[in-house]
């Protein structure tokens, strides 16, 4: 695996669950639009921090979600949030390569691509003039702070789904580590009404969000610009405002607490299990989201109420992607460059 910001030993485990997690969300997703005549007749994707497209040399969260929808077939649009223009165009580039490597794996068999090109000659897989097409048609890159443009997204959505539609989808946030974990726009888009059925899956570093909160009620770290932080909680305020009825909490791994959130208004939703999610009703859930919401110096034991889990998971798909570009961290939040301050080893340590 190679190295780069943003990376760390818990990014392959985060890339292999997104990509189980969407291969088995979009399988159901296609039956029901297919079947239901009440359902808008695409996905709706939105990936609230898209970043350049690339996650440690890996394809990240956009191209996974972008890869798992081309492969089981689902009609979609992709809303793809990233803060800076630059990293938000790099993003586009990689959609259009990716979606022509995508394309031949997944839709051109042997019989329509003799000699590497289709009869017509102007398939995505093919022909790049209709990959950028086909990219401008499925996909819209946004860039700027995902709390602003959260309004934009959700201008189009008016605009494409009519009302009493099922809208079937996911929303996916991953904050990356930093404070750019998107409650703002997941709180606005699971109360939108026609996105009832959408989903929402959240990947977040629970550690820097107690850290900088704990920071941000002393001097330095007013010093440091992090008091606006000081009453910042991932549940309280945060997660809780999401309006969905269910949801999965999954185990959190190592000293940073990585965790995912899935959220849903499906009674049946899949359990993920063999992926470490956990009913956030269920008493183990609950302790779980208990230590993910307050730090040790904030209870009265002074203890987390769970065990670290596992180090490392599987190793993703290199898919279509070379492992020869670093990425820097993907964030779509003007938010995220204040929370380094609080982020040193020792510290981390001892108020996680």
């Amino acid at each position: 695996m190679p190295k780069a910001v943003g990376y760390s030993q818990y990014t392959t485990e985060k890339l292999e669950t997104l990509q189980a997690f969407c291969g088995t969300l979009f399988h159901i997703e296609h039956g029901l639009i297919s079947t239901r005549g009440d359902a808008h007749p695409e996905a709706i994707l939105v990936d609230l921090n898209a970043g350049d497209g690339l996650a440690g040399g890996y394809p990240g969260s956009t191209l996974i979600m972008l890869r798992e929808a081309i492969r089981q077939d689902l009609p979609f649009h992709l809303w793809a949030c990233e803060l800076e223009p630059v990293r938000a165009d790099r993003l586009r580039e990689r959609l259009i390569e990716y979606v022509r490597q995508c394309w031949a794996a997944f839709r051109a068999g042997p019989l329509v691509h003799v000699g590497g090109r289709c009869p017509t000659g102007c398939c995505p897989s093919c022909d790049p003039l209709t990959a950028t097409a086909w990219v401008d048609l499925h996909v819209t890159v946004v860039p700027g702070d995902h709390n602003v443009t959260v309004e934009t997204i959700v201008a189009e959505i008016n605009q494409r789904v009519s009302p009493g539609r099922r809208v079937y989808g996911l929303v996916f946030g991953d904050g990356n580590g930093q404070l750019d974990f998107p409650i703002t726009p997941l709180i606005r888009l699971s109360r939108h009404p026609r996105l009832w059925c959408t989903d929402i899956l959240l990947y977040v570093n629970a550690a820097v969000i107690k850290r900088t909160r704990l920071g941000g009620r002393s001097e330095a770290g007013q010093r440091r610009g992090l008091g606006a932080y000081a009453d910042t909680y991932l549940i309280d305020g945060g997660i809780d405002q999401i309006r969905k009825q269910y949801g999965m909490v999954r185990r959190p791994h190592g000293q940073q607490q990585w965790t995912f959130f899935a959220l849903t208004n499906y009674a049946a939703f899949p359990k993920f299990r063999k992926h470490g999610f956990i009913d956030r009703d269920s008493e183990q859930g609950r302790r779980i989201i208990d230590g993910l919401n307050l730090a040790p110096t904030e209870r009265p034991d002074g203890q987390l109420p769970f065990d670290f889990g596992p180090l490392i998971g599987p190793t993703p798909s290199t898919f279509g992607i070379p492992a020869s570009e670093p990425s820097a961290p993907s964030s779509s939040s003007a938010a995220a460059a204040s929370a380094s301050a609080a982020t040193e080893p020792e510290r981390r340590r001892r108020i996680t």
